[in-house]
């Protein structure tokens, strides 16, 4: 049997203007505590930065290049009516899987079993999870307040939970002759969120920020 023992859990409450912290010691199995704050807290989280040693929820994890590299099968998608650079993205989806690979059109991602990979090119639309992360226009991307020329720039985005599929990778550019040099160097990068290359240098790279947990709670 496992035996209970003495840890003290931070707990955090937040609203528009305030943050308010304070901790718990659990002595025992079960432990009921009063935590009093203010009437403009909106949100209450157990553990909010993560320094508890333990097992994280799912959606306490960000998606990263590496996880949608480890997916055995991996799938590159363009737009259907859309043919520019179609050459230079399966160079960058032979670096990336290290192998051949055919070029489908995303008309077919319906077809595809969820245990594959999507590694999509120039969506027209973005998934949910990566339109909350950038600002996307027709000429560029911006990121955490950086704004970047998809004219000579690549941004290349790892994102999770969408049409049925864990993992996923979306490349945005406007530079597809910076594609298969791109595509060797990815991997090298793989504990980021997302990436961007000025021709085949990176000059950006981070992880998305966690907002979703199990353990944080909105307070009516």
């Amino acid at each position: 049997a496992t035996t209970p023992y003495r840890l003290t859990v931070p707990l955090r409450a937040e609203g528009a203007n305030i943050a308010e912290t304070t901790s718990v010691l659990l002595s025992s199995a079960e432990v009921t505590a009063d935590f009093v704050v203010s009437n403009e807290v909106t949100s209450l989280a157990v553990d909010p930065d993560f320094h508890l040693f333990r097992r994280l929820y799912p959606e306490e994890v960000e998606p990263i290049i590496s996880a949608v590299l480890g997916v055995e099968r991996k799938e590159l998608l363009r737009e259907p009516d859309d043919q520019t650079g179609s050459e230079a993205f399966t160079s960058f989806g032979s670096a990336i899987t290290e192998g051949s690979v055919v070029l489908r059109s995303i008309a077919d991602l319906d077809a595809l079993p969820h245990d594959c990979a999507p590694i999509i090119m120039n969506p027209m639309q973005l998934p949910d999870y990566l339109a909350k992360q950038i600002v996307r226009t027709k000429d560029s991307v911006t990121i955490g307040g950086a704004t970047w020329s998809l004219a000579d720039h690549t941004v290349i985005m790892a994102g999770q939970n969408w049409n049925g599929f864990g993992k996923y990778l979306v490349v945005i550019t406007g530079d597809y002759s910076s594609l298969p040099r791109v595509g060797q160097l990815v991997p090298h990068y793989g504990k980021y969120s997302y990436l961007v290359f000025a021709g085949a240098k990176n000059v950006a790279k981070g992880q998305w920020p966690v907002t979703d947990s199990p353990l944080r709670k909105i307070l009516p």
